[in-house]
């Protein structure tokens, strides 16, 4: 099994920016800035943070798209969509916190800000929830590390970024995330009888810290 030090380099190495979190929030402030991790830095979130032994993954060049759906169908659905749209273009991940919740990373050489749509699911009711977020500047997805709702690791059914490259992954870019993701909210709202609230594009990072489930 390895250690928490070296998912840690595994994740530097091919090409990841990252940074400590307990549960799912980093334990220091201005963590959005973190650039260019060395392994002295490594080492000392390591000592100096012992108990932040989850990992993430700044989503500023490594935008994901974390799908917060309860109905596993559904999700499984939206999974289908994704590899299909990317089919070709690059390895496809997806990582599992909660289940059937999901989330799926990708590249950019130009940052966006975040995406958000707000979902009712057939009688359900919008505070459950349920939503789309393409997580991106100013975000971190947990990558590696114990989720803190169900006890379980974090897995990565497809492959794991410590053994694939940020360089290898399907690249997006503002535009089509935006079109990704109308595309899932149609497939939900007419195979599915969900309900769109919201769509929140979002400008600026200030005191966003929330991680993907």
């Amino acid at each position: 099994m390895s250690t928490v030090l070296e998912v840690r380099q595994a994740l530097t190495d091919n090409g990841y920016t990252i940074v400590p979190v307990t549960g799912k929030k980093p334990p220091f402030k201005a963590w959005q800035k973190i650039e260019n991790v060395s392994r002295p830095m490594l080492e000392h979130w390591d000592r100096n943070w012992p108990g932040a032994t989850n990992t993430g993954i700044l989503t500023k060049h490594t935008p994901t798209l974390d799908v917060d759906i309860l109905n596993e169908p559904a999700a499984i659905a939206v999974e289908d969509l994704v590899r299909k749209w990317f089919d070709g273009r690059g390895r496809f991940l997806s990582r599992i916190g909660r289940p059937p919740k999901r989330a799926f990373v990708f590249r950019t050489a130009t940052p966006f800000a975040k995406i958000t749509v707000n979902l009712v699911a057939p009688g359900g009711k919008a505070s459950d929830g349920e939503k789309l977020e393409f997580l991106a500047e100013g975000q971190q997805v947990v990558a590696a590390g114990i989720h803190p709702d169900t006890g379980n690791p974090y897995t990565w059914p497809l492959g794991n970024p410590t053994d694939i490259a940020r360089a290898d992954l399907p690249e997006v870019d503002e535009a089509e995330a935006k079109k990704l993701v109308t595309a899932i909210v149609e497939l939900l709202c007419r195979n599915f009888g969900y309900t769109r609230v919201s769509v929140v594009p979002l400008s600026g990072v200030g005191g966003i810290q929330r991680a993907a489930d």
